[in-house]
């Protein structure tokens, strides 16, 4: 059983949008090998930039399962540090939280 869910959001361009998908292969590639899997979904969000303006994206949010908290706290903040200089982000969303998940 697994009781971590460790996830990143990656938008799908660059602020000058510009499409770089390795960025996110990356990603999923290095969560795979950390936690022994990964998965990867589209999602649209929106947020607030520094101006006050809403911005819309078209993301992609990648997702592991672990029973190691800490560990994937380094791994998911190693892995949004280099999706915010390669797609060149005012801020990368990763998140660390209990779930319930288990393999049948």
């Amino acid at each position: 059983m697994f009781n971590t869910r460790v996830s990143i959001t990656i938008p799908k361009r660059t602020n000058d949008g510009i499409a770089k998908p390795e960025v996110t292969q990356v990603a999923l590639e290095t969560f795979a090998r950390a936690f022994g899997g990964a998965t990867s979904q589209e999602v649209q969000g929106a947020w607030m930039n520094a101006q006050g303006m809403l911005v819309h994206d078209d993301s992609i949010l990648v997702y592991a399962y672990t029973d190691d908290a800490q560990k994937a706290k380094g791994v998911a903040q190693g892995v949004a540090l280099y999706v915010k200089d390669a797609l060149q982000q005012e801020a990368v969303l990763f998140s660390v939280e209990s779930a319930s998940a288990q393999l049948l």
